[in-house]
């Protein structure tokens, strides 16, 4: 079960994995990046704090009113342009799968009808045999493609795609967010976690993805990241070598994986505008915290400038309906890499 937490600022995650018991071990390897692909290159560089937070327009505190059956009432405490507010958020019914939403703030009453459509659903083609040899034990993996459609006061569409990949020795998802217009993608948000059943170091990357490509290159353009990052953290100390570089080419092999099955499926592999990412290889005492915020805080992003075509620049009914979005897909995709 996902716990429920006030939203706060992205630094006061990336302190915690900081200041983790678990990663207190000299890291001369700086384990936080900030990433730009561009058609000039990749440039990987150390990740500043001060650089994201001054886009973050999530000053927010959330508190659970009520919670009994299929509905939830939220009180959200936040800040637009300056101004303080509060708004009541009343669900009914499960964000992830289907849900009623009210908003109420400021005397006003917004209604929005939130509706999955599962498109697919299964296990991908298996991996090359050379690939399954690594692994004494058969490792499962998963591919779930669904269409997330609102309506109401706006109207408005989203794809998920949820790959994941089981085995004892670590858990790894890949969740990507999709804001279509007509053929092509305007911004897609993707989350790459992985979880090993023992690590004692955590490392974060944050990538941004500048030029237009297909959702399949999109996913190889990750996979080289991981490729450039496991070299990074071979020359760590030992911590960093033993978990991070073998973290990253198990991501990277997973990430190929997914991009070559992306291919087969030319309706969903179009142009991508704008893309972000996540890229995390974390421990399970602080997965679901440095999960949760670091994925909503990038969802929103993503989802608000789209949201304000969509609705024609209501700012603050973007900022709230982006709220809940990123609930729904940070507490379903955080839920099932750090179970």
């Amino acid at each position: 079960m996902r716990r429920e937490l006030p939203v706060v600022l992205l630094s006061f995650v990336l302190i915690l994995i900081l200041i983790s018991p678990n990663i207190l071990i000299a890291q001369p390897v700086g384990t936080e990046h900030s990433i730009i692909v561009s058609s000039r290159g990749v440039e990987i560089k150390p990740l500043v704090l001060e650089e994201i937070m001054g886009k973050c327009s999530c000053n927010r505190t959330v508190k659970i009113l009520k919670k009994e059956g299929n509905r939830t009432l939220l009180s959200v405490k936040y800040s637009v342009k300056g101004v303080e507010n509060e708004a009541l958020v009343d669900i009914k019914g499960d964000l992830r799968q289907g849900a009623e939403i009210y908003i109420y703030t400021n005397g006003t009453k917004y209604y929005l009808h939130a509706e999955r459509i599962v498109i697919s659903s299964g296990r991908p083609p298996i991996a090359p045999l050379e690939e399954r040899k690594r692994f004494p034990v058969p490792a499962s993996r998963s591919l779930n493609m669904s269409l997330m459609r609102l309506s109401g006061n706006i109207t408005m569409e989203y794809y998920q795609i949820d790959y994941s990949f089981r085995h004892p020795m670590g858990n790894m998802t890949v969740s990507t967010l999709l804001i279509p217009r007509g053929d092509e993608y305007i911004s897609a948000f993707t989350t790459v976690l992985y979880t090993p059943a023992k690590k004692n170091v955590t490392s974060l990357e944050l990538v941004n993805l500048s030029e237009t490509i297909t959702l399949s290159q999109m996913y190889e353009k990750l996979e080289d990241i991981a490729e450039r990052l496991s070299g990074v953290y071979e020359r760590g100390n030992k911590t960093v070598r033993d978990q991070l570089a073998p973290g990253y080419l198990i991501m990277a092999r997973e990430l190929r994986h997914l991009a070559n099955t992306v291919k087969w499926m030319k309706w969903i592999d179009r142009p991508v505008l704008k893309a972000k990412a996540v890229i995390s290889d974390v421990d399970p005492y602080t997965c679901e915290i440095a999960c949760d915020l670091t994925c909503e805080y990038n969802v929103e992003l993503i989802c608000e400038p789209a949201c304000d075509i969509a609705s024609g620049g209501n700012i603050l009914l973007c900022f709230l309906l982006c709220f809940v979005i990123s609930r729904a897909i940070c507490s379903y995709t955080c839920s099932q890499v750090c179970k």
